[in-house]
């Protein structure tokens, strides 16, 4: 009986011996050069070429504007610019 425990506690060994250090389990690290941005043309800002039949600061869309809010100038990025008055306003 003591030789077949042996054989046993023998084997359990060699088995998680043998699951715990694989060759395919072990860490790896890589280093990989970043990747260098691309060179734009001269004169090129790389934004997307504004849409032909949209003038610049034209005001494609049409609202109602609430009581009490006035309409400003369009500026910048902006479609509309409003103005609401009040203490959070």
């Amino acid at each position: 009986m003591r030789t077949l425990n042996r054989w046993i506690v023998v084997s359990c060994a060699l088995i998680v011996a043998d699951v715990g250090v694989r060759a395919d389990d072990q860490i790896r690290t890589y280093n990989v050069p970043k990747e260098q941005p691309t060179q734009l043309a001269a004169g090129d800002s790389g934004a997307p070429a504004a849409t032909p039949d949209i003038p610049v600061n034209a005001v494609p869309v049409q609202f109602t504007l609430p009581d009490g809010w006035q309409q400003l100038a369009p500026d910048g990025i902006r479609l509309a610019n409003l103005a609401v008055p009040g203490k959070n306003g």
